[in-house]
């Protein structure tokens, strides 16, 4: 088992989202089956470094390859944790009814979107896909 101490391995000021990521690839790289990451003298860490810690250590911890504990997490530290874990983005399908276009360059793009078809179809729909400036500028395209 590998105890690491943060505020010494790190810093007891933990600042950057970038000292997660170092943090997970020095255990990934190590050959250790049990790690245990200690807290106990971290003062401070940013809303981002809890952040990358959530996303690399919590979020999935079946994903790891070794067994993480943690002990001695501040009180201020454990609330954000918490706070982090409840806004979390979760992934959803979107269904849409629309089909995919694609254009060979940018002349055949612009002739598409001259046409009075789509302008009708981005107006009409509930939830407006384009922002009122953009459909201007849709509208005032040197259209052929």
């Amino acid at each position: 088992m590998n105890t690491i101490d943060i505020a010494e391995f790190l810093s007891p000021d933990l600042k950057s989202r970038m000292w997660a990521r170092d943090l997970k690839d020095y255990i990934d790289n190590s050959e250790d089956k049990e790690i245990v990451l200690d807290f106990r003298h971290v003062n401070f860490a940013t809303r981002g470094f809890i952040d990358e810690f959530y996303n690399l250590f919590l979020k999935n911890p079946s994903a790891l390859s070794y067994h993480l504990e943690i002990t001695n997490v501040p009180e201020d530290i454990k609330a954000m944790l918490d706070a982090v874990s409840r806004t979390q983005v979760h992934t959803s399908v979107i269904p849409t009814d629309s089909e995919e276009i694609s254009f060979k360059d940018v002349d055949e793009l612009i002739r598409y979107l001259c046409t009075a078809d789509i302008l009708v179809i981005l107006s009409s729909r509930k939830k407006p896909i384009l922002s009122d400036l953009v459909r201007e500028s849709i509208k005032s395209l040197a259209c052929p």
